[in-house]
């Protein structure tokens, strides 16, 4: 399955159908559509999607158009919304999903115009979609689409279906979490005492999952609300903790998300720190989860880590951890010498092939027990750290595809890698084992390409990027004279003015770890920089927040702002001139050194009343911005979510465009060598087309007979089951008219009896027949095992046929008896009521023989059956003398042994396929059992009705003998007019 062709081929389909939408190209594109479910329904085919190229980019933007677009067919969304899930399994393509292409708002927006219905299974699978993609979601602002998501959520709390009520309730902690906007709409709701009363009520229920969604919402709105004090108490946070442990260690990874979280969230407060920490349970679980860290999964591995960072920063409880994640080296207990366990040091050696949260988790895990063994006895864990710091020293490298997206999920990593090597430079005697052992080549490559990425003009994209690049020169400038070339590697990565623009930045960020960096690598590196070009950088930067900060400032706080107020404004403040001049002379006295106390009142007043005004007037025109501003974003939802997507097909593009100029002079390099291979590879691949195409038509030729003698079978089979309804059809009639059919019955069971007797003989030559298959399968053992092993199955399948055929003729034969035993009691009674019936002999004589043309048909399945083991027989001879051939072949060429194997394996794929076949021949052979079984039924409940028609026989005389007669004229093939 190429993964670029079915794209292509969605993408095409769907501009097509875009065009014009008629009905063929609806159903190109659901089958494309179609295709593209399969296609991503395998996570190794995730993959093309996450190199973010134009094609791909284009592919999701249509697979969202589908659930914007209303005038399309309901029957594309449920696929669509399958690819959204499939593609949400993979780690990267959810942050982009999530990020760049918003597919919760195009869902929302689709649920807002589609309608919400509990019965419906595509607002289900609408949910399911919105449950995975809100996770750790990030709302800087509500839309119109997302306030009626909200009211559609707080709703589905009410329902009875408990399905709907654990989406709606995980959903909604999701989208509650960590989002202030979220959080302050709820709690500005009209019915907010219903909402948290319903919530209160949801902690009653018996399901834990519900109950911890719940707890979650809750602890989102309690800093907006006065009901956190009353919740949150003592008991009442054992009984989370108890449920938060119960759910992170079951088997629902969502769930387990969800309590690591609220566990996270719950342990930030200071008054509740105390409990947790003092809680006995604590210990346990953090011994346990340390214990399965190994057995557990990657996605299952991020959580745990998650639980003991949450822990790992209080001081009390860190050596106890430190005592479950280190390992003695001996087994005595008076070993000094510790080793970190191996899994952490496994999630945080190479970063390519382990997922960039469980690496950046395990070194602030690891970064904390260095911090505590550094205090005192470092010695104990310190051949165990360097052989940390060898393992990830060696994999500070650039990825193999360097992208801008691949790599920031990797940057936060970095960051803390450098903490650790600064801290132990710092704290400990490793600073000549770092230098030795640290690549010095690719962290100058690391600085320039965070430079060349992050930085242009003075402007950070990214602000992580600043914070390693600054201590990726600080651990060059700590190092010093250890590593060869210092000073050529400091001038080089400080002689751009990008390197200025990210001191200025850090100097004056909010962040102030940032700025005593920046102070401290000042004060280190002396003559090595120059600050002219920093005090530039610095100028600019405090120019462009100062011109940010007049924009955004409040004009009542800063007396100094009246002045940088539009002179078209200042008429609409006062309705006197002269109150005006007497405020503006105020404030001029005010800024010559004017003290309060020196002001009268009514000056006083005038002032307040001036800035009121001004306050007012800035009232009205922002609550005129807000109203339209409120009106735009309801008109352009839509707008902006297809925008965004398309946003993202140029960002992908650019990306493309940048990597192919990358990767143009490498191509062009390799090409000369590469197409002379290739003219050889090209040589060699079509002198083997040619005797692989001969292969291949002898192979269709084999397949092509087998193909006939199959349908041959099933065209045998058919017409036998046609033959079968039509003695249905047949035997119904006959049984409302059998009267008599005694002496019949005796002259059936005989003929019977006789066809058992050739049927076992039958059976005897097969016996013999098998017995020489056994003989030859022996014979040919040594030559073709393989071909032994696929006759060995052949002969079972053929006794199990055996079987098969000798329990239908002892069906057949109890049938007859008991149709003989109800006959002789029945005779009896009916022998003196249908004397004048005697004239049906000749007719009932002749469906006894139709029955037996039926068993001779049965005994010609048989000798087909025969046929087939002839010509299976006749299989393995060919199969005996190619494999002959091809010994000798293989002692020719080694080329011509794979070509054999080939053919074997075809051959094996035949034979498999002709078993199923014979398989398929018994479950009919078994289905006309039951069919004769269903006669024998009918037949008896026409031997009941009879019973009730003694009375009326004499009268049905004549319908009868005119029924018999033209029974007898329809079987001669005379058709003449009815009497």
């Amino acid at each position: 399955m190429d993964a670029k062709n079915i794209v292509t081929a969605f993408v095409a389909s769907a501009d097509q159908y875009a065009m014009n939408q008629s009905e063929n190209n609806l159903k190109l594109l659901q089958r494309h559509l179609e295709l593209l479910v399969c296609l991503t329904s395998e996570e190794s085919n995730l993959t093309f999607f996450q190199n973010q190229s134009l094609l791909s980019s284009q592919c999701i933007t249509h697979v969202i158009n589908v659930l914007l677009d209303f005038s399309r067919k309901q029957s594309l969304i449920p696929r669509a919304l399958s690819v959204l899930q499939n593609l949400l399994k993979n780690p990267a393509l959810f942050k982009n999903l999530q990020t760049t292409f918003h597919v919760h708002s195009a869902i929302s927006t689709f649920l807002q115009h589609y309608g919400v219905s509990i019965k419906d299974p595509l607002v289900l699978q609408s949910m399911l979609v919105l449950e995975i993609i809100t996770y750790n979601i990030k709302i800087d602002y509500i839309e119109n689409h997302f306030e009626n998501l909200i009211s559609i959520l707080i709703s589905l709390m009410d329902v009875e279906n408990p399905q709907f009520v654990k989406i709606s309730l995980h959903i909604l902690s999701n989208i509650c979490r960590n989002n202030s906007k979220i959080q302050s709409y709820i709690c500005s709701l009209p019915n907010l005492k219903q909402i948290v009363k319903k919530l209160l009520s949801i902690l009653n229920i018996s399901v834990p999952s519900i109950i911890l969604y719940a707890l979650s919402i809750l602890f989102s709105l309690t800093p907006y609300n006065h009901f956190g004090t009353k919740l949150w108490t003592d008991e009442h946070l054992r009984m989370t903790f108890d449920l938060i442990i119960k759910l992170l260690l079951c088997d629902d990874d969502s769930c387990a998300a969800t309590a690591v979280d609220l566990f996270a969230d719950l342990i930030t407060a200071k008054k509740h720190q105390p409990w947790f920490m003092k809680s006995p349970n604590l210990l346990k679980v953090l011994k346990k989860i340390c214990k399965i860290l190994p057995e557990v999964s990657s996605k299952r591995a991020v959580l745990y880590l998650k639980f003991l960072l949450a822990v790992v920063e209080f001081p009390e409880i860190l050596g106890k951890i430190c005592s479950f994640l280190c390992i003695p080296e001996s087994a005595d207990n008076d070993s000094q010498a510790y080793n970190i366990h191996p899994v952490l040091i496994k999630f945080c050696a190479d970063p390519e092939q382990i997922d960039a949260p469980l690496q950046q988790i395990s070194l602030q895990i690891i970064k904390h027990i260095l911090c505590f063994y550094t205090a005192d006895n470092f010695c104990h864990v310190e051949e165990s750290v360097k052989q940390i710091l060898q393992s990830i020293l060696e994999k500070i490298v650039l990825p193999k595809c360097v992208d801008n997206t691949l790599w920031e999920d990797h940057l936060e990593s970095k960051v803390i890698i450098f903490e650790i090597l600064l801290y132990l430079s710092k704290n400990t005697n490793l600073k000549s084992f770092i230098s030795v052992n640290i690549n010095v080549q690719s962290c100058e490559e690391m600085a320039k390409l965070l430079l060349k990425n992050y930085v242009s003009d003075g402007n950070i994209s990214f602000e992580p990027s600043v914070n390693l690049f600054l201590m990726i020169v600080e651990t060059i400038v700590s190092l010093g004279q250890l590593l060869t070339g210092f000073h050529e590697i400091l001038s080089r990565l400080l002689e751009s003015d990008n390197a200025s623009h990210c001191l200025s930045y850090a100097l004056t960020s909010s962040n102030s770890e940032l700025v005593s960096r920046s102070l401290s690598l000042i004060t280190q590196m002396g003559d090595n920089y120059s600050l002219n070009a920093l005090s530039e950088s610095l100028c600019n930067r405090n120019l462009s927040l100062l011109k940010n900060a007049s924009q955004y400032s409040d004009s009542g706080v800063i007396l100094s702002s009246y002045e940088g107020l539009p002179a078209a404004k200042k008429p609409h403040l006062s309705t006197n001139k002269v109150n005006e001049k007497s405020i503006d002379a105020l404030l001029s006295r005010i800024e010559n050194g004017l003290q309060i106390k020196d002001l009268k009142s009514s000056e006083i007043m005038d002032l307040y009343e001036h800035k009121i005004a001004m306050l007012t007037l800035k009232e009205q025109e922002l609550q005129s911005y807000v109203d339209a501003k409120t009106a735009a974003l309801q008109e352009a939802d839509r707008i902006l979510i297809q925008y965004k997507c398309r946003q993202a097909d140029a960002d992908a593009e650019t990306l493309k465009l940048r990597s192919m100029m990358k990767d143009y002079e490498q191509r062009c390099e390799h090409a000369a060598t590469q197409l002379s291979a290739a003219e050889r590879k090209q040589r060699k691949v079509e002198a083997d087309l040619i005797e692989a195409y001969q292969k291949i038509r002898e192979l269709e030729q084999n397949s092509n007979e087998q193909r006939e003698l199959m349908q041959t079978q099933l065209n045998r089979l058919s017409e036998q089951k046609k033959n079968v309804e039509e003695e249905k059809a047949r035997l119904s009639e006959l049984i409302v008219l059998k009267d008599q059919e005694k002496k019949m019955l005796m002259n059936q069971l005989q003929q019977s009896e006789e066809e058992s007797r050739m049927k076992d003989k039958a059976y005897e030559e097969l016996s013999e027949a098998k017995e020489e298959l056994l003989k030859t399968l022996e014979e040919t053992r040594k030559s073709a095992e393989k071909a032994k092993l696929n006759a060995e199955q052949k002969q079972q399948h053929l006794q199990k046929l055996i079987d098969s055929s000798q329990q239908t003729i002892v069906n057949l034969q109890e049938k007859n008896e008991s149709l003989h035993n109800e006959m002789t009691k029945r005779t009896e009674e009916f022998t003196h009521q249908i004397s004048d019936l005697e004239t049906q002999k000749e007719q009932l004589t002749k469906q006894l023989k139709s029955r037996d043309l039926k068993i001779e048909d049965l005994t010609e399945n048989l000798k087909n059956l025969n046929e087939l083991l002839n010509e299976r027989n006749t299989i393995l001879q060919r199969t005996e003398t190619s494999l002959t051939n091809l010994k000798v072949t293989l002692e020719q060429t080694e080329s011509q042994k794979s070509k054999v194997q080939m053919e074997l394996k075809n051959l094996e794929i035949l034979c498999k396929h002709n078993e199923g076949k014979i398989e398929e021949k018994d479950t009919q052979i078994q289905t006309l059992t039951d069919k004769l079984k269903s006669l024998q039924k009918e037949y008896e409940e026409s031997v009941n009705d009879k019973d009730s028609q003694i009375k009326n026989l004499k009268e049905e005389l004549a319908k009868h003998e005119y029924i018999t007669g033209m029974i007898h004229n329809l079987t001669s093939g005379k058709l003449p007019l009815p009497k």
